[in-house]
């Protein structure tokens, strides 16, 4: 149980006043919405409106309060704010510090193991004569990566847009370009298809380039990889065009909080998409590391002159494919201060 001051339990009271206000339709704060470029009933039901204030009270209390017999916050002192105390903590540094260390003592060892093993006495695969590149001849495999490109730039393209019409609310409030768009496209979605487009695009790039260069560089096309491809870019459209409608039915409050966080907005920047999308977009990556590694596999398993580059390319792919776990180790309850250490890792 937290007890207040009356003062500050009655400062909370207004504060939340305000909120549910601006988040709601009230015309008092009409002008405030349009200058936070933000649609009319925002959140429409008064229920949800006092619970998001709740968790804002609740989120500046456990980053302006120390713990008990402590001298830092339940955030460790973070977001850094001097005018509440809220400075990095000694350990901050310690273990900055030691990060530090760690990393120059890793690529020490590695410069320690080239210089005592470089001249040993092996026999030395020549290096190519000429551009392996240069000679490919495209297998259908590689000639249905094609559309990946198209994707890719059709992203990047409307990630653009959508940048354009985000700064624009920040200039005309709830008009783009003189046009209302708030109330269909409000400012919140616009910033999280934005962002979230910068992730799906790059993430398009690697898997067409590494479906593209597998066959390439191994000169070898595995049965069936042509409908692996055909097969993994109608998945790609599915998560696109399914995360973005979940996240605008969330965003316009009808998508309903059971199923928001499985279909619909997050809310965690570069990872606002719903679980089962993202649970859908590993899978995807797990089938890209699957195609792309029984490409490279009969490189991998004799000695050439291409091996070394080939099995860091591979290395490199799974990676990519692993590291995108990092969005899944948190669920819908967990602890934010948890959420925020996993969702930096993306």
């Amino acid at each position: 149980t937290i007890t207040l001051a009356s003062e500050r339990a009655q400062a909370i009271r207004e504060v939340s006043a305000h909120y549910e206000s601006l988040f709601g339709d009230d015309p008092a704060t009409a002008e405030l919405r349009e200058n936070y470029a933000m649609k009319n009933g925002t959140v429409p039901d008064a229920e949800n409106r006092r619970v998001l204030s709740a968790f804002f009270w609740w989120t500046a209390w456990a980053a302006g309060t120390e713990r008990p017999n402590d001298t830092i916050t339940y955030t460790n002192n973070w977001p850094h704010e001097p005018l509440i105390g809220n400075k990095p903590p000694a350990s901050t540094f310690l273990w900055s510090a030691f990060s530090v260390t760690f990393l120059l003592a890793g690529i020490g060892l590695l410069g320690w193991h080239y210089a005592v093993t470089h001249d040993r006495e092996e026999a030395r695969v020549p290096l190519p004569e000429f551009d392996p590149m240069r000679h490919v001849k495209a297998t259908p495999s590689m000639l249905a990566t094609a559309k990946y490109f198209w994707v890719l730039l059709a992203l990047f393209l409307v990630q653009i847009l959508f940048g354009a019409m985000t700064a624009h609310y920040q200039v005309e409030g709830q008009l783009v370009y003189g046009y209302e768009m708030a109330e269909i496209l409000p400012y919140s979605i616009t910033r999280t298809w934005h962002t979230q487009l910068a992730v799906l695009w790059i993430a398009v790039a690697w898997l067409g380039t590494g479906l593209y260069i597998g066959p390439a560089v191994s000169g070898h096309e595995p049965r069936f990889q042509r409908l692996g491809v055909n097969f993994l870019w109608v998945c790609l459209l599915v998560i696109v065009v399914g995360s973005f409608a979940g996240q605008w039915f969330a965003v316009m409050q009808t998508l309903g909080l059971e199923n928001n966080f499985w279909f619909g907005h997050q809310g965690w920047e570069y990872a606002d998409m719903g679980r089962f999308w993202q649970w859908f977009l590993f899978i995807g990556l797990m089938l890209w590391l699957v195609l792309v590694g029984r490409a490279l596999w009969p490189t991998l398993t004799q000695k050439s002159e291409m091996r070394s580059i080939i099995g860091l390319l591979f290395l490199s792919t799974v990676a990519i494919g692993l590291f995108f776990a990092a969005a899944l180790m948190w669920g819908e309850h967990t602890h934010i201060s948890m959420v925020e250490y996993w969702r930096w890792w993306l």
